[in-house]
């Protein structure tokens, strides 16, 4: 039978405040949101899934996060999330996944699909914009890693873990994540790093290891540093179609 694929759509950042007339950097959080929300509600076919990789909120409040649970209510298709540095743990277990007892341990976990494996890791760094992955889940991720040898996979966070060569930008990514990246360039089945924080698209490869960031559901960052570090593109989103041993990627702006 033929491999008939499947495709997802990565979006993050979407910086939501606690009411939806609101603006941030000269946009409103909460339409862009909407307007993502009916943008994946309109793809034929629907997605296989869609994932959220962190900075639902820009202000760490049940509000916020109850605006980010409303908008995203409409999607159609299953949806996971990844943490970033302005989420706060315990807030989002109990809003966002309705989570009887939340706690401010680390959020990560993997799933399959059509042979393929994706793993979610949790980067908030609580109380700091950088970020940093803990040594249990580091442990959880080798060990992870060691089921299932040769696997396809697909692993997402949300701070890059490796410089992208934006320098104000690198100084507030993935910290001490050495042993991160040496744990993934020896996995060779990871077939590539998603991540948001950046505000920006970029691809980067170390070795066999490569790294996509994608444009926020927000305000854009460009390279620049100073008053200058806001971009006016439109926000955006991740369209991923797998086919085989083939990914195929392409940004979606919201204009």
């Amino acid at each position: 039978m033929k491999d008939s694929g499947f495709h997802f759509v990565h979006m993050s950042d979407a910086h939501i405040l606690g009411k939806a007339s609101q603006e941030i950097h000269g946009v409103k959080p909460a339409r862009n949101l909407r307007a993502a929300v009916q943008f994946i509600n309109s793809l034929n076919p629907p997605p296989a899934f869609c994932i959220h990789t962190g900075d639902s909120v820009s202000e760490e409040t049940e509000r916020a996060y109850l605006l980010f649970k409303k908008e995203l209510a409409a999607l159609k298709v299953p949806t996971y999330f990844a943490l970033g540095n302005h989420d706060q743990r315990a807030l989002f277990r109990k809003i966002v996944l309705s989570d009887p007892s939340p706690d401010e341990t680390p959020y990560h976990y993997d799933f399959q699909l059509k042979g393929w494996r994706i793993i979610v890791m949790d980067s908030l760094d609580p109380g700091k914009i950088t970020g940093r992955i803990d040594t249990d889940q580091l442990r959880w991720l080798k060990r992870s890693l060691h089921d299932h040898p040769n696997q396809p996979t697909f692993l997402f966070l949300h701070h890059h873990p490796v410089p992208l060569g934006i320098p104000w930008i690198d100084a507030l990514m993935l910290q001490d994540s050495g042993p991160l990246i040496k744990t993934l360039q020896g996995a060779s089945w990871i077939r590539r790093v998603f991540c948001g924080h950046v505000h920006h698209e970029c691809h980067v490869s170390l070795g066999n290891l490569h790294i996509t960031s994608i444009p926020a559901l927000s305000f854009q960052f460009s390279e620049n540093i100073g008053p200058d570090k806001f971009s006016s593109l439109p926000p955006g989103l991740l369209l991923v179609h797998v086919q085989g041993e083939m990914v195929r990627m392409r940004v979606h702006r919201l204009t």
